[in-house]
């Protein structure tokens, strides 16, 4: 019936007498009610490739109609088939990047044959073809290889292959630390438990981002970071796109990284692996005197193959790492009972099974199933902080997706993906647990999780103690759709695309434990406590209620966009995003909170706060994101390419930062004290004493919430230098004036005279959640690579950059621009160089090198300094981030000769300086061949510095205490058969 649907579209459309508005119109029309008519669960792989062209007779240049095209994938032999229409125009979309031969024939002229043409991951190849005359059958065979540069897309972006997936040298084989080789990323500003992530162009915060896999989604709702990670050798290849990306995809202020995995082919190949290192292997790193016992055993395989050749392919990737590495605690002799250095014991595993089904030359279906499971104790710890502040971290997670393309005509194409996804962090403070995976569901705060908690206690040198205990499942059902059209002859020629992303996100979270269980005092001094002394007293006491709830979500999106080539040279992108996110912003919350029992009077809710909107007013469903962007060939060659674009793109809301406020005044309150007792805080009550005769505090969202929104502008240019090399730049600029923080909206009226109370005097502090802070970013990018070839490939970028962001939960209530600074990921230089080469004799030499400028240090005062029970405020003078960015000396000492503490004469700002080399020899046995190799990490055995103590008050400002690994040599040995 669609295909039916389909010929009949194209018959009105290209008969219709109308002018060419006209006649666009009613394609668009045709493709709105075939996607919601006919394919309301279909959805686009967005990783493929596409070859496109135009095939012109050689003696005069005329276009040339009826040609066929025919491309076969060489190693599964699927094959695919386009017919070139009255202006000779063809394409061939949704090929699975790889290698393949291409036909193309035309009755009474020369055939012509393009072999190994590689195609690779969301990549737009333009092969043009001229056809001559032949009174006898002839065929032509071209040796050329695919185009270095793509000449019609705007979207800045680096693909990794392969043979840079499996040749380059990464030291914790996760193959999405090689997108840190593209210019304009880094690894500065995420969360280290959630290793698996990286900064992409202007999404400096680690949840500005988007994530893809084999076409499905694969970022985490709850906080933004990608949800799952794969074997290495079961990644083919994958795209980083830093800015301008096109309609297609959304939720990402940032930049989107887009992956697929491996599939089987028609020869049986397999490989089996293992690497290992130990102490002996290690050097001994800057802050110890020794390397303590120390292995990682990292090992698997892979195989795969036809079940049925040229039909149906299998592959399945397994990998297991054990590994017990080290930290070490250093407060500069100051808490010398703390420090020293620790052991940890981490594992593991994951798995991927696939299996491809080609129908016919029109159906493709694939199926995929992944699972991974890890655990990590003592995360977040060294430096100045205990071994017994850290916690342990346990994610099992798992995803089974289904795909089908469908070839409907010779100008639609059809594409559909279904996803199941499951994810659940179990966080357990410092070591508690079994592989940290407590026998308890998510809301259950027994006992046993209670007894796993430790007093906290910071001081300017040292943090000790936690109870880090949370727990969140979340599942992903996801259905999109794609549909797209080819019009060939319509003022040229436009590949026009609509999509639907609906998304299912059921998410639970807990948050356990309450007082006495965990609480946290603070001090400004290292002294130790003296109940006579009132100088070594903590200045604040913090505690809170355990907290649970649901929260499911959804995600809708709509796009159309429209690939437009008005002529040979140039290439529009044109297009429209819509986005939705029901269910994030708490809509319905006074109903909820009455529900549950709530008996405090919040006035924000009920919009009798000026400014502040009502809660009835909730949602966000305006979020729409035109895209353009321009290519223009210069010369016609494609081997120039201008281009440019502008966009504007809205931001994931994570779910799990707007569950506190569906317990305001239930549960999840808090009590924050200043100048407590240190021997009894809550003055002989218990918590829910205290809060019966205080005013609670509670965490609220901004009824004008919104999706955070980014303007993108970009600007660049690239250039084909030879066969092989290729040069290239790019200017961009990113914008928004509208990024989350948190603010205390029930703030003193005169902190330093809280007889005057607080503005609504039966409630405490009120923080809310608002999108109201400013963030830019600029950057020019420069790029030299040499593609791989004949065993050689190289690529150089240099990136200069500025970023400019606020905190996400302001310190100064009073003055919130002081906010507003450097973000914490801005390195002003950045260098990547990486390469391989194939030696004589079978010798492999391949290496990556990064440089990166120093990142700025925020400098504060180690306390609450303006009474809103928030601590670290910034001296008079002083804003985020400004150690290392021209910060006077003369400053720091004034304010540390207030406090009696002795001048620094200097602090440090550290760089980052890595050299990872690789050195295989292989050797061929019978069928099979056997790899050899050693990887040396940090060859120059560079510090990196972690940034140095900014705290004014403490003994060890401007020094640092903590930095990176060590040297180290891996060896392994790898057979593939």
């Amino acid at each position: 019936m669609l295909k039916n649907f389909i010929r009949i579209a194209e018959m009105i459309i290209l008969s219709y007498p109308g002018g060419f508005h006209v006649r666009q119109a009613l394609a668009y029309g045709f493709l709105f009610i075939a996607v919601f008519l006919f394919v309301p669960g279909m959805a686009m792989a967005q990783t493929d490739a596409t070859v496109t062209g135009q095939i012109t007779v050689e003696d005069d240049g005329s276009p040339l109609p009826g040609a066929v095209v025919n491309i076969l994938a060489q190693t599964t032999g699927y094959e695919r088939q386009a017919v070139s229409s009255a202006s000779g125009r063809y394409r061939i979309p949704g090929l699975t990047p790889g290698l393949y031969t291409i036909t193309v024939q035309l009755q009474g002229f020369s055939t012509i044959v393009q072999t190994d043409l590689r195609l690779t991951i969301s990549s737009e190849a333009v092969l043009d073809w001229m056809m001559s005359l032949a009174e006898v059958e002839e065929t032509i065979t071209v040796t050329a290889d695919t185009p270095l540069i793509e000449t019609t897309s705007a979207t800045v972006k680096y693909n990794l292959s392969s043979e840079e997936i499996e040749n380059l040298p990464v030291k914790t084989r996760r193959w999405i630390d090689l997108a840190t080789l593209a210019p304009g990323t880094s690894k500065d500003n995420i969360r280290g438990f959630y290793y698996n992530n990286v900064n992409l162009g202007a999404g400096t915060q680690w949840y500005a981002n988007g994530f893809e896999v084999d076409g499905v989604n694969n970022t985490w709702a709850e906080m933004g970071e990608p949800r799952q990670n794969f074997p290495a050798d079961s990644i083919a290849e994958f795209s980083v796109q830093t800015q301008n990306f096109k309609a297609e995809h959304g939720l990402a202020t940032g930049g989107v990284l887009k992956t697929i995995t491996k599939s089987g082919t028609n020869s049986f190949s397999g490989q089996a692996y293992w690497y290992f290192r130990n102490e002996a292997l290690t050097a001994v790193g800057y802050f110890d005197t020794e390397v303590p016992d120390y292995a990682r055993h990292q090992f698997g395989g892979n195989f795969g193959g036809p079940i049925v050749t040229n039909e149906t392919h299998f592959f399945g990737s397994v990998e297991r790492t054990d590994e017990t590495d080290y930290f070490t605690v250093n407060t500069g002799g100051v808490h010398p009972g703390e420090e020293g250095t620790f052991t940890r014991d981490n594992f593991r595993n994951m798995y991927i099974i696939k299996f491809d089904q080609q129908w016919d030359s029109g159906n493709h279906t694939f199926f995929r199933y992944a699972r991974e499971r890890e655990y990590r104790p003592e995360l977040n710890t060294g430096g100045t902080t205990a071994a017994s502040a850290g916690f342990g971290f346990a994610v099992p997670r798992d995803a089974f997706v289904l795909g089908h393309n469908l070839i409907l005509s010779d100008v639609s194409f059809l594409e559909f993906r279904f996803q199941r996804a499951g994810s659940k962090y179990i966080v357990s403070p410092n070591n508690s647990g079994v592989g940290g995976e407590h026998q308890y569901d998510a809301g259950e705060f027994t006992a046993e999780r209670n007894a796993d908690c430790i007093p906290e206690i910071r001081r300017p040198s040292l943090r000790y103690g936690g109870c880090n205990s949370q727990m969140g499942p979340e599942k992903r059902w996801q259905i999109k759709p794609d549909f797209s059209y080819y019009i060939s002859d319509m003022r040229g020629s436009h590949d026009v695309k609509t999509g639907i992303d609906f998304n299912h996100i059921p998410f639970s979270a807990d948050s356990c434990c309450d007082y006495p269980h965990e609480y946290r005092f603070r001090f400004d001094t290292d002294a130790p406590y003296d109940i006579n002394d009132p100088a070594t007293h903590p200045y604040n006491f913090y505690a809170r209620e355990a907290t649970f709830d649901d929260m499911p979500v959804q995600h809708y999106s709509f796009y159309i966009q429209d690939d437009w080539r008005p002529t040979e040279a140039l290439t529009l992108n044109l297009g429209l995003r819509w986005d939705a996110q029901p269910g994030v912003f708490n809509e319905g919350i006074e109903a909820l909170l009455a529900e549950r029992g709530n008996p405090y009077d919040i006035p924000w809710h009920n919009g009798d706060v000026p400014g502040y909107g009502s809660a009835s007013e909730r949602g966000d469903w305006n979020n729409f994101g035109p895209r353009f962007g321009f290519a223009f060939d210069a010369g016609g060659e494609g081997k120039s390419v201008f281009r440019g674009g502008y966009g504007l793109y809205y931001q994931n809301i994570q779910t799990l930062r707007q569950f506190s406020e569906r317990r305001a005044g239930v549960a999840g309150r808090s009590i924050s004290i200043n100048n407590p007792n240190y021997e009894d805080p809550l003055q002989g009550k218990n918590f829910l004493e205290y809060l019966s005769t205080n005013p609670p505090n509670i965490n609220l969202i901004d009824n004008n919430f919104e999706n955070p929104m980014a303007q993108q502008f970009s600007l660049g240019y690239s250039h084909m230098l030879a066969d092989l090399w290729s040069i290239g730049g790019d200017l961009t600029y990113v914008k928004s004036d509208n990024s989350r923080t948190t603010r205390d909206v029930n703030f003193y009226i005169d902190p330093f005279n809280r007889s005057l109370g607080r503005p609504y005097p039966h409630l405490g502090r009120v923080v809310m959640s608002r999108t109201i802070n400013p963030t830019r970013y600029k950057a020019m990018m420069l790029k030299l690579e040499r593609r791989f070839s004949d065993g050689v490939q190289f690529s150089a970028n240099y990136t200069l950059s500025h970023d400019i962001d606020s905190t996400s939960s302001d310190r100064n209530y009073t003055e919130a621009a002081l906010e507003i600074g450097d973000s914490t990921a801005d390195r002003r230089h950045r260098i990547n160089v990486s390469g391989m080469y194939m030696l004589p004799g079978q010798i492999q030499i391949s290496g990556i090198f990064q440089w990166a400028s120093t990142r700025p240090i925020n400098v504060h005062s180690g306390r609450d300094l303006n009474g809103d029970g928030i601590g670290d405020d910034y001296p008079s003078g002083l804003s985020r981030n400004m150690g290392c960015r021209g910060l006077s000396l003369s400053e720091i000492n004034s304010y540390r000769a207030e406090l009696g503490v002795g001048n620094v004469s200097d602090a440090a700002c550290p760089v980052f300086t890595s050299v990872d080399l690789r050195l295989s020899k292989y050797f061929n046995i019978g069928g099979s061949q056997l790899q050899l190799f050693a990887q040396m990490f940090n060859v120059l055995n560079a510090e990196n510095f972690s940034p140095p103590t900014g705290n004014l008050r403490s003994s060890n400002f401007g020094k640092v205490l903590q930095a990176g690994e060590a040297r180290q040599v891996e060896v392994a040995v790898k057979v593939s058969f």
